[in-house]
């Protein structure tokens, strides 16, 4: 398979929403998995991912910001 640049993929498009990388890290001894979102509105852009010990969730950042 042949190596992509994510920064062009994601600098080429004006809004990338959400996305999925998989692939090896440097030395390709492991599996490497990252899920991304980026968000338009302020409500959107206003969250965060925690570790909660059974997984990660998705949760406000700043609940000042949110109704």
């Amino acid at each position: 398979m042949k190596p992509v640049s994510l920064y062009n993929d994601i600098a080429s498009t004006s809004y990338p929403g959400r996305g999925i990388v998989i692939g090896k890290s440097a030395d390709g001894s492991k599996a490497v998995i990252a899920y991304f979102i980026m968000g338009r509105s302020e409500n959107s852009r206003n969250r965060v991912f925690v570790e909660d010990g059974e997984g990660i969730l998705l949760i406000r950042h700043l609940s000042s910001i949110l109704p």
